[in-house]
């Protein structure tokens, strides 16, 4: 099956997107006719274009009547009748080709500054080139054969730049959990000054504290935020409105900040040709939107690229600023990475403590946060324990971070070779069941609040905080190291362990509304059954027809937002903005 044929959350299909070929359009290499059209296009105009439409993806509400928004605003009537004729429904806009035809613009478009958007031409050349790129995004997936598992390691490496961004079924509600997510994280990094000032180290590497950092970006997301989807969509200028974001603009006091921020996440014009010129490969990778999702088109303006990218600053952004100004210093470094593991391990299971302590008392599950064995106080079994009458839940939590290359080389083995703590945590899970489970009573780990003897089940959990172990494949190859450590002949034979299921950290915190109702592992059993019969899938495959079917509030999220936003605001009033 062609699967970039596809826009979808997870494996839940939300449409089909529209290619050349089915509309009789073929080309010998439609890259190059791809790269001819585009050298046509002033490079600002269009980057400023694919910009605006890019931030309206993030903002809709309802993706259907947005793509026919921007059928209106970018197809001249002639591509329209050929799209109702040859392909009925269909996206011809998605953000997946979006994003693909911002790296290749900055790498080709031209500088003609004839070619405006109310040409017929141009109009016809724009949306040609959704459908080219498209074609491409199609033609890298072709169907193949996924029986083995060399085919299916390499389709997996092959699937995280378009999988990593295909379409969110709610991206206000996306964005809001990004946005709570990175706070929180900054928050406990704070809090832990003992041995590691994340402050003071932030503030020598960009001349901004962390809470001026977090403000000014939160500022930017909110100026964004406050636009509807239809004023993004419109081409005419809105009265007394810009989506181009004045960093002069702001107070005395904030200007000077804003510039030390702006150096850190906005490119110029000039410099992203000149990156693009030295750095070609950066294609289909977004490694220049994610570096610097705001692009500079003059002195008094700016403009947001992706949000996704922005709010990303404040949370691996801030990992990476701080390992990288740590390079030299490999003690400090080793000391802040094993803060931020730390921090992320508590963050998960803070999530976890609330979905539980939602229950009703006489259902809770009993949860146990770093169960220790009675032997050795200090040796830990898992970072979460989960028990429910004759289940038991083992939780691994790895904020492993995976460099641009690993995640976009292509390469398996790059991308194997750099999981290192996530298959450290696979191991892990499996010493604590054979620990928990051995079948000779006398080397059988104790843990208060365990009994062992009366648990028929173990489902082993790992909990990463990359989005990328949510791509297609995923759970299939982490579930295949696991199963390549079991041996039961070691372990009770009462004992049943359940396949391995891997979870990032923003299934976690879309789960936790649906805990009160059921066990968790009632959840896991779900998703196991659906993952037996399609090896391809991930928990998100299970994740959100259920919140698609059953939309639920999340207090918690809900709550933080609300904080946030108001201590924006006061950031700002205080400092004459509002």
């Amino acid at each position: 099956m062609n699967r970039r044929n596809f826009l979808n959350t997870g494996d839940m299909v939300i449409g089909k997107f529209i290619t050349a070929k089915q509309l009789g359009c073929v080309y010998t290499s439609p890259e190059r006719e791809l790269t001819r059209i585009l050298r046509t296009f002033n490079c600002k105009d269009i980057l400023v274009t694919l910009s605006r439409i890019n931030l309206l993806f993030h903002r809709s509400a309802n993706l259907l009547n947005d793509e026919r928004k921007l059928k209106a605003a970018y197809c001249n009537i002639r591509t329209l009748n050929e799209i109702d004729k040859e392909v009925g429904n269909g996206f011809l806009f998605h953000r997946q080709a979006t994003l693909r035809l911002l790296d290749k613009c900055a790498c080709v478009a031209g500088s003609d500054p004839e070619r405006s958007f109310d040409r017929n031409d141009a109009l016809n050349d724009f949306s040609k080139s959704y459908l080219l790129v498209s074609e491409l995004l199609e033609a890298e997936s072709s169907a193949r054969n996924m029986t083995g598992d060399t085919e299916k390691k390499d389709l997996l490496v092959k699937s995280f730049a378009f999988m990593e961004y295909s379409v969110n079924s709610s991206p206000a509600y996306e964005t809001k959990k990004l946005m709570v997510r990175s706070e929180e994280l900054l928050r406990r990094l704070q809090e832990h000054t003992s041995e590691f000032n994340v402050n003071e180290t932030f503030l020598q590497a960009t001349g901004l504290t962390l809470q001026d950092y977090q403000q000014l970006i939160f500022g930017i997301f909110a100026f964004y935020w406050s636009f509807t989807s239809q004023e993004i969509s419109q081409q005419d200028p809105i009265e007394g409105k810009s989506l181009f974001f004045n960093p002069n603009g702001q107070s005395s006091e904030l200007t000077p900040l804003y510039e030390k921020l702006l150096s850190h996440i906005c490119i110029s014009m000039d410099e992203l040709r000149s990156r693009a010129e030295e750095h070609p490969l950066f294609e289909d990778e977004f490694l220049l939107w994610r570096e610097y999702p705001i692009l500079k088109i003059s002195a008094d303006r700016t403009i947001c690229v992706d949000f996704s990218f922005l709010l990303d600053k404040l949370h691996t952004g801030v990992f990476w600023t701080i390992r990288g100004y740590l390079k030299e210093k490999k003690k400090k470094r080793g000391i802040f990475e094993k803060l931020w593991g730390d921090v992320f391990e508590d963050y998960a299971s803070s999530i976890i403590k609330r979905g539980i302590n939602s229950q009703a008392p006489s259902n809770r599950e009993k949860l146990i946060i770093q169960p220790e064995y009675d032997q050795k106080q200090d040796h830990e079994c898992a970072d979460v324990a989960i028990c429910c009458d004759d289940t038991l839940i083992l939780m691994e939590c790895k904020s492993t971070r995976l460099s641009a290359h690993a995640k976009f080389s292509g390469d398996f083995d790059t991308f194997n070779e750099n999981i290192k703590s996530a298959k450290k945590g696979i191991k892990q899970l499996w010493n604590a069941i054979l620990k928990l489970g051995n079948r000779r009573e006398n080397e059988r780990g104790i843990v208060q609040g365990i009994d062992i003897c009366k648990v028929k089940k173990i489902y082993p959990v790992l909990v990463l905080s990359d989005q990328i172990f949510s791509t297609l494949l995923m759970n299939w190859f982490l579930n295949s190291e696991f199963q390549s450590l079991k041996q039961r002949k070691y372990l009770m034979k009462n004992l049943k362990i359940m396949p391995l299921t891997v979870l990032t950290i923003m299934d976690i915190e879309s789960l936790e509304p649906y805990m009160i109702d059921k066990p968790f592992h009632a959840h896991l059993d779900e998703w196991l059954n659906l993952f037996k019969e399609k090896d391809v899938s991930v928990f998100r495959s299970y994740l959100y027809p259920l919140m698609m079917s059953d939309s639920r509030e999340h207090t918690f999220m809900d709550q933080r937002f609300a904080q946030i936003t108001s201590g924006v605001q006061g950031y700002f009033s205080s400092r004459g903005i509002s």
